[in-house]
């Protein structure tokens, strides 16, 4: 049977919907405590916290003390009837203890705040060993200058990018592929006639000898539908230019 998009949609999100209200139901807020003095059952795993003397100064999120609501401040008093000392040597060895019992314990506490002065210590871990932290610090940090290194990598490329695409537009525009692209001009509409001694300002190409050369000085013979016959010493006494060619800075174009 086809399931139809509210059936799909719950299939896909429920398991997370319940998993999200079970660690609901697990993670005690401080303000759920309406009492001072609090007595808390956890697991024989590791608690989450750190003590200084017998205060909790920090405590790594998600672990089982964060999700039993316990807070930096919170002091301990008595875990599982021993009473805690005030040494944090004894302190982490008594809760170490209790741990490696296997069994349940329980800790009695005394809700305050952190003396003035006293910062929590953020512990950002979430359960991590030391080697696993230290190695997604040093991933961070070499991601972070491959980016930095990769973007000025880029914005070099781009950079040269629009030198060479400027580079090759300028040389586009005097290239005689860029010249024959051009809008054609027809002839009549040119002051040329036959006898008129013009300058090339600019090469031609594929003509009937070698290329001519912008500079050189040639006589116009005459002028028809097939384009300019002109006497050009250096070459042949008689020229065909064929396609087009810049004369004095005007475009010759041969007509359709």
């Amino acid at each position: 049977k086809d399931m139809d998009h509210d059936e799909m949609l719950n299939f896909e999100y429920m398991p997370r919907i319940i998993a999200r209200k079970e660690r609901n139901k697990k993670e005690r807020r401080p303000k759920a405590f309406k009492y001072r003095h609090v007595e808390l059952e956890f697991e024989a795993k590791p608690l989450g916290i750190k003590v200084i003397s017998n205060r909790v100064v920090g405590i790594k999120k998600k672990s089982q003390a964060y999700l039993a609501g316990v807070r930096p401040g919170w002091q301990l008093l008595y875990v599982s009837d021993h009473k805690v000392p005030q040494e944090t040597e004894r302190v982490s060895r008594l809760l170490d203890a209790a741990v490696t019992t296997g069994f349940n314990f329980t800790i009695y506490f005394e809700r305050r705040r952190l003396p003035d002065g006293m910062l929590a210590i953020e512990d950002s871990s979430e359960g991590r060993d030391e080697y696993e932290v230290q190695k997604e610090i040093k991933m961070k940090e070499l991601y972070e200058g491959f980016s930095q290194t990769f973007d000025t990598a880029l914005i070099n490329q781009q950079a040269e990018m629009l030198r060479e695409k400027e580079k090759r537009k300028k040389a586009a525009q005097m290239s005689p592929l860029s010249l024959r692209k051009a809008t054609p001009v027809p002839m009549s509409s040119m002051d040329l006639k036959a006898g008129q001694t013009v300058r090339i300002s600019a090469p031609i190409y594929e003509t009937d000898a070698s290329d001519i050369e912008a500079g050189e000085v040639g006589v116009i013979e005459e002028i028809d539908g097939e384009g300019i016959w002109m006497n050009i010493p250096k070459h042949e006494s008689l020229r065909l230019v064929r396609d087009r060619s810049i004369i004095d800075g005007m475009d010759i174009h041969r007509d359709p």
